[in-house]
């Protein structure tokens, strides 16, 4: 009885987390679509070190090179964003 008990808790829990994983999942895809409201996106980030990483931020038109360190976060460069169809036509 009480292994029952446990095997259908370990159950219980493993859907549970596999719920949230795929909420979390598709929410993240709905988001990059652009059908989301959300006015910031991390674009991209790296670490550089054990302590250090940088992030590229989408803000009301903006692209941000932030950097975070032990020692606080900086904002190293700022640019407007090209919209791909500015950008494919630059290139040709």
């Amino acid at each position: 009885m009480a292994y029952q008990s446990i095997a259908a808790l370990l159950l219980a829990s493993c859907a549970a987390y596999g719920i949230v994983f795929a909420l979390k999942r598709y929410r993240d895809k709905l988001g990059a679509s652009g059908k989301s409201s959300r006015r910031l996106r991390t674009v991209e980030a790296t670490r550089l070190g054990k302590t250090s990483m940088l992030y590229v931020v989408e803000y009301n038109g903006q692209e941000l090179l932030i950097a975070e360190s032990s020692q606080g976060v900086q904002l190293m460069m700022s640019s407007p964003l090209l919209l791909k169809e500015e950008s494919a036509t630059k290139d040709a």
